[in-house]
């Protein structure tokens, strides 16, 4: 019988997570990635889930290069019981290209499977399922990772936006996450988001920030590089979107500006893990966070992406 995690008090999860922030720096790979800086075919995918209460925070994202054979997976999970993270840049796919027009659409990475139902922008559900093994720490080694986890996640889409970014898609709604780690099972709802992202331009060869945040009443993604940046705040019944976005990091606190003066959002946010993955010729740094906005409280991540030698995003 699977044990049911019992819920610690906010202030132990915080405690918990305090250690990743002494983490040492991981160095970026000296040894140029094939893919680094090339305009290929890929296709990115990603589901996000916080339980309602913002106990369980979980990103599972894979990446596909079906030129190259390529494919790489990323597994994050904040817990009572602390972060737990993993990553592979060197797993195997197929040549074919996912039909993202289809009505059902599978990706398959490693051990993921990512699900959409219905059409691109008019979907009726978006499916994960996720096996791996995951490392105590929130800077792992490519393929470290000895804890089992499964995770079968579930997502009802009621908002959803296109255009951000070139080709990027994201969903978003209330679901469920069923998650087991070492034995210890979590099961309940929770609220996220689903993107899909196909491109033929180069990925992470620019440095940027980026927020993706998810409440019951409303989302909100946002990001900024060199050139400018932008967001919007999605709700069931339309988006509202902003020109601009400004990010802000003070110790463990983190403030977005959406907008301008006079007509612009901001979002405070509480940084409760911290985690971090070498790609290509840079360093990409996460946060699990709780944010507020408007009175609203959203759990999600910020994202930065950082390059040697090349100009910083506007932040």
């Amino acid at each position: 019988m699977v044990a049911e995690t019992i819920l610690l008090p906010r202030r132990t999860l915080l405690g918990g997570a305090a250690a990743l922030l002494a983490s040492p720096a991981l160095a970026i790979p000296r040894n140029r990635d094939p893919l680094d800086g090339v305009s290929a075919a890929s296709e990115s995918v990603q589901m996000s889930l916080a339980s309602l209460d913002g106990s369980h925070q979980l990103v599972a994202r894979l990446c596909r290069y079906p030129g190259a054979n390529r494919a790489w997976l990323w597994v994050q999970l904040l817990t009572p019981d602390g972060f737990f993270a993993c990553y592979d840049h060197h797993l195997p796919t197929g040549p074919e290209k996912t039909r993202l027009e289809a009505k059902d659409v599978l990706y398959a990475v490693g051990g993921m499977t990512a699900r959409r139902t219905g059409e691109r922008l008019k979907p009726t559900s978006c499916h994960a399922d996720v096996r791996a093994r995951l490392a105590a720490t929130g800077a792992p080694r490519e393929g470290e990772g000895h804890i089992p986890f499964h995770a079968k996640l579930s997502l009802n889409p009621t908002r959803r936006y296109a255009g951000l970014l070139p080709g990027r898609s994201e969903l978003f709604g209330l679901g469920e996450m069923d998650i087991e780690l070492n034995g210890r099972r979590f099961r309940g709802p929770a609220t996220g988001q689903f993107h899909e992202q196909p491109q033929e331009t180069p990925r992470f060869n620019q440095p940027y920030s980026y927020a993706s945040l998810w409440g019951p009443d409303s989302s909100i993604t946002a990001i900024a590089g060199a050139s400018g940046g932008g967001g919007y705040r999605a709700t069931d019944s339309g988006s509202t979107d902003f020109r601009g976005a400004r990010f802000t990091e003070t110790g463990d606190s983190r403030t977005l500006t959406l907008g301008a003066p006079g007509a612009s959002l901001e979002v405070t946010a509480e940084v409760r893990a911290r985690q971090q993955i070498p790609i290509f010729s840079g360093l990409w740094r996460g946060q699990f966070v709780e944010a507020k906005a408007g009175g609203e409280t959203l759990y999600g991540v910020f994202v930065d992406f950082d390059m040697p030698s090349a100009p910083a995003a506007q932040t």
